[in-house]
C-alpha cells in the first residue's frame, strides 16, 4: 500500500511540470490573442486628410483659353483605411471652382460671366468666360505598390497609390447639372511619423457632356492636383 502511493506521489510530481508548461502556453497564446485584438481593431490604420491645390476643368469650348485663365482652386477633404495587405479604401468630396470659356448665345447661357474672350467674341463665336462651383464626392480603391512589392511595413517613410473610384458630381450654380464621375489618380505620400503624413494627389475625373452646361457631343473631365497632410489613428 505505501509502494502504492509512493508511485503515485511520484507521478504526480512528474506532471507538474507538465501541467505548469500547458498552463503557461494557454495564457501566453489568451495574451497573444487579446494583443492581436487589440492592435488589429477596426481603427487601426483609419485616416482623415485635407488636401488644397488647383484644377482644370475641360469642357466643350475651354480649350479656345489659356490654362493660366483656365486654372481654378481645387479642395479634397476624405476618411478612409488602410489594409495589411496594401490596399485602402477611402471616401473623398473635392470642391471645385472650374473656369473656361462658354458660347454665350441665348440658347446656352452657360456659366457666363459676360466677359468676352479676347479675339474669339465675334461673328459665329460670341465666346464669354465662364465660371461655375462644382463638387464631386466619390468612392476609391488605393494600391500602395511600394508595399504591395516592396517593402511590407506599413510604417515605411514613403507610399505611392494609384487609385481608381466612382462617385457624383454636381455643380452647384445654374444650370445645374449632375453626373456620374469615373475617377482615376496616383497618391504620394511622405510619412512624418506613425500617425502624420504629408500627400500629393493628381488626380483625372471623367465626366459624362453637358454638366458644364453645353452639349457638344463629347465627354468632359477635370485633372487636378493638390497638396495636403493625414492623421492616421
Amino acid at each position: 500500500m505505501t509502494k502504492k502511493i509512493f508511485l503515485t506521489a511520484l507521478c504526480a510530481l512528474a506532471l507538474c511540470p507538465a501541467f505548469a508548461e500547458t498552463s503557461t502556453k494557454v495564457e501566453q497564446a489568451e495574451t497573444n490573442t487579446d494583443k492581436q485584438q487589440v492592435e488589429n481593431s477596426f481603427w487601426d490604420n483609419t485616416f482623415v486628410s485635407l488636401g488644397v491645390g488647383g484644377n482644370i476643368y475641360f469642357g466643350d469650348h475651354d480649350r479656345q483659353v489659356g490654362i493660366g485663365d483656365r486654372l481654378a482652386p481645387a479642395f479634397d477633404i476624405a476618411v478612409g483605411k488602410w489594409f495589411a495587405s496594401g490596399i485602402g479604401v477611402r471616401v473623398m468630396y473635392s470642391y471645385l471652382k472650374s473656369k473656361g470659356a462658354t458660347q454665350d448665345v441665348i440658347s446656352t447661357p452657360a456659366h457666363s460671366t459676360g466677359e468676352p474672350v479676347p479675339g474669339k467674341d465675334g461673328w459665329g463665336q460670341y465666346l464669354r468666360y465662364s465660371k461655375f462651383n462644382m463638387g464631386n464626392l466619390h468612392a476609391d480603391v488605393m494600391f500602395n505598390v511600394l508595399h504591395l512589392f516592396g517593402d511590407k511595413n506599413l510604417d515605411c517613410k514613403w507610399d505611392l497609390s494609384p487609385y481608381v473610384g466612382i462617385g457624383w458630381a454636381h455643380v452647384y450654380d445654374s444650370p445645374k447639372k449632375s453626373s456620374v464621375s469615373g475617377n482615376f489618380g496616383l497618391l504620394g505620400s511622405y510619412n512624418i511619423n506613425k500617425t502624420w503624413a504629408v500627400n500629393a494627389d493628381l488626380r483625372a475625373v471623367l465626366l459624362s457632356d453637358g454638366l458644364d452646361g453645353e452639349k457638344g457631343n463629347r465627354g468632359e473631365g477635370d485633372l487636378s492636383f493638390t497638396l495636403g497632410v493625414s492623421y492616421k489613428f
